[in-house]
């Protein structure tokens, strides 16, 4: 697959987990943290992110993560995503 030539300005814009934007306190100190660029969402019980992750071997992984309707509260539901993220960071093909 060939990336678009505008692929390094759009992802140089998205927020980085445990650095910057709506991610800074996302993933702080853990797997993903550095290696996750995403955009958030968040709407009256609706929360997703969407962006790309770097893999501990460097492969690149796009994504897209939404939960509707839960009843968990905002910092649960980030702890709950952040396992997921986390997860997706410490993935290496060759252990599964």
């Amino acid at each position: 697959m060939k990336a678009s030539k505008n692929f390094k300005d759009f992802e140089a814009s998205l927020p980085i987990a445990g650095e910057s934007g709506t991610l800074r306190g996302v993933c702080r100190g853990q797997a993903a943290h550095g290696r996750l660029k995403a955009k958030s969402g968040t709407m009256n019980r609706i929360k997703s992110y969407a962006g790309y992750i770097e893999t501990i071997n460097g492969q690149n992984l796009a994504f897209a993560l939404l939960v509707n309707n839960d009843d968990l509260n905002n910092n649960e539901l980030t702890k709950r995503m952040e396992i997921v993220f986390n997860a997706m960071a410490n993935y290496s093909p060759e252990s599964h």
